[in-house]
């Protein structure tokens, strides 16, 4: 390399030969707290938002004060997002006490989350947010709903996902065999539904009722409001014609196969 000093002219050699380099990340000066995904261009991020499920946002969003106040900003966005839901004044879920102001929340928070995407999502679900408390209706006893006309009422539980379908749940759509040991801490692995879906597909027998199994299961665990012991005695009398449709099919495949 020539170098010009005036009227004297000298050849300077380098011992290694300069290249052109371009930086493979962004580069966060020294002492600024903003995140690195703030220097991005507004319409890249927002692109990036919309890519992520509502569980990877939310978690997103806390970190940091400028992404929690921009992630809020597009309510629109977030409510496209896999894995949203929006909770009903009686279906809040939240690790602190419930407060009847809380039950309507103004921000992105674990209660508009309802499924998740795969098992890490899981995983840290599990590590982060369990024992998960909230409200939702379960079921009067049928005395008392005779005295007072009422079917349903709210009650608080916990809720869990089921590793199965990814949905969180209250307590009391887990029972049976359910119930499961991760890292000393007492988690379900399934939830009703999917434990009766995988009894249907494994019974050789019954795999040919999913149509009217399908009806009974929904009469029996979906929550509905039936406000009167007519309305509930019809209910009964509905599950009783299906199961007897049931029994009918299972004995006929039975016979059939023996003979």
């Amino acid at each position: 390399m020539d170098v010009n000093m005036g009227s004297l002219s000298t050849k300077v050699e380098l011992s290694h030969p300069v290249e052109a380099t371009r930086p493979n990340s962004i580069e966060v000066p020294c002492g600024s707290r903003e995140p690195p995904l703030l220097l991005l261009p507004t319409e890249i991020r927002l692109e990036i938002y919309s890519n992520c499920t509502a569980f990877t946002l939310l978690q997103l969003s806390h970190t940091s004060t400028e992404l929690h106040r921009e992630i809020n900003a597009y309510p629109g966005l977030i409510g496209k997002t896999y894995g949203y839901i929006c909770p009903e004044v009686y279906d809040y879920r939240s690790l602190a006490e419930i407060r009847s102001i809380d039950r309507s929340p103004l921000c992105f928070n674990i209660n508009f989350i309802g499924s998740l995407l795969g098992s890490r999502e899981v995983k840290l679900f599990n590590n982060q947010y369990l024992p998960l408390q909230g409200l939702t209706y379960v079921d009067i006893d049928p005395q008392d709903a005779v005295l007072d006309g009422k079917t349903k009422k709210l009650a608080r539980l916990t809720w869990h996902v089921c590793k199965r379908c990814k949905i969180i749940k209250p307590s009391d759509m887990f029972a049976g065999k359910g119930l499961m040991m991760e890292e000393d801490r007492t988690v379900w692995s399934m939830c009703a539904r999917c434990r009766w879906q995988r009894r249907v597909r494994e019974n050789p027998r019954i795999r040919g009722l999913k149509r009217p199994l399908a009806v009974l299961w929904d009469l029996r665990c979906e929550e509905e409001h039936w406000m009167s012991p007519r309305k509930m005695g019809r209910r009964q009398e509905h599950v009783r014609r299906v199961m007897r449709y049931v029994n009918l099919s299972m004995a006929y495949h039975s016979s059939a196969a023996t003979d």
